[in-house]
């Protein structure tokens, strides 16, 4: 019985002792805008996560380069964004319809991450790479966007994190729905 004692405030211990080195990030909802109308019909083929690690979007650094902490995403990237470029392009007076004529486009999330490290002036840096194909009429386009910002923070929360991606997400997806119209 001693031992087994013994066992369990070692096991609570250790427990209370380690750190969650995960801070989960929250995309929030996307806000479309009316900035643009069309007539034009796009087919959305696919919307892929084609980043290499597709769990960890951020790390949170001490000054000298030494991650405290990872962050993650509450929601799926690839389910956000595909439902966020549909709603930007419907509330833009899009058709979605694939009817022969519309352009088929398949976009590609290259890279989404953040870093904050130190207290030094622009110590939150982050990117977000996104590449188009669009075919139509016999044509292929590719291009690429990105979206690298850079701001400083005082403070070393989630909620950082999160401002800093869903302006970086938001303004992409609008950016890509004007891509998108405009061929």
């Amino acid at each position: 019985m001693k031992k087994l004692s013994i066992l369990a405030a070692a096991i609570l211990l250790f427990s209370a002792c380690s750190t969650n080195n995960y801070l989960v990030a929250d995309l929030g909802s996307f806000k479309p805008s009316s900035d643009f109308t069309s007539t034009k019909s796009v087919y959305i083929q696919s919307v892929q996560d084609a980043r290499v690690n597709k769990q960890i979007v951020g790390t949170r650094s001490d000054k000298d380069g030494n991650i405290e902490k990872y962050v993650v995403l509450s929601s799926d990237l690839r389910a956000w964004f595909e439902s966020a470029l549909k709603t930007q392009l419907t509330q833009n007076k899009i058709s979605l319809e694939d009817n022969g004529e519309a352009a088929v486009v398949d976009v590609f999330i290259k890279e989404f991450n953040a870093n904050l490290s130190g207290f030094q002036t622009d110590n939150l840096k982050s990117n977000i790479v996104v590449e188009l194909r669009i075919e139509k009429d016999g044509k292929v386009i590719t291009k690429k966007l990105a979206e690298p910002q850079t701001k400083f923070v005082a403070l070393k929360t989630t909620s950082v994190f999160e401002n800093i991606y869903r302006d970086m997400v938001n303004s992409m997806v609008k950016r890509v729905a004007l891509e998108i119209i405009s061929e």
